[in-house]
């Protein structure tokens, strides 16, 4: 089930597709907020997954053993999990502030500029 800002980006997203095409930058590594990250209900379910391996992850959480995770910063700012779902949920039970990230960026590419 989407939640309201769930639908709303999906019509942002449409509109910005009409006016030109979605492309991703490359991620740039970076320290973030475990707080500011959040996931994308429309195809990630918002019930905790494999608690075992959740548990496990947040029992001996480390930030060298886990790597980055994979986070997309949309064109209104916030920043959604692609990649290290179970990691962020671990890193949260472990109660970890901030976790290594790679921040990829979605950019418009005007149409018009193209032609």
């Amino acid at each position: 089930m989407l939640t309201a800002p769930d639908a709303q980006h999906i019509n942002e997203s449409t509109k910005l597709r009409e006016a030109g095409e979605l492309r991703i930058k490359h991620g740039k590594p970076g320290l973030v907020s475990v707080d500011s990250l959040n996931i994308d209900t429309s195809y990630q379910s918002v019930a905790p997954r494999s608690a075992r391996l959740v548990a496990e992850i947040g029992k001996g959480f480390s930030s060298v053993l886990v790597g980055r995770l994979h986070v997309v910063r949309r064109v209104d700012g916030t920043l959604y999990i692609a990649d290290g779902r179970h990691r962020w949920e671990g890193a949260k039970l472990a109660k970890v502030e901030k976790v290594p990230v790679d921040i990829y960026e979605v950019v418009v590419v005007d149409n018009q500029i193209r032609t």
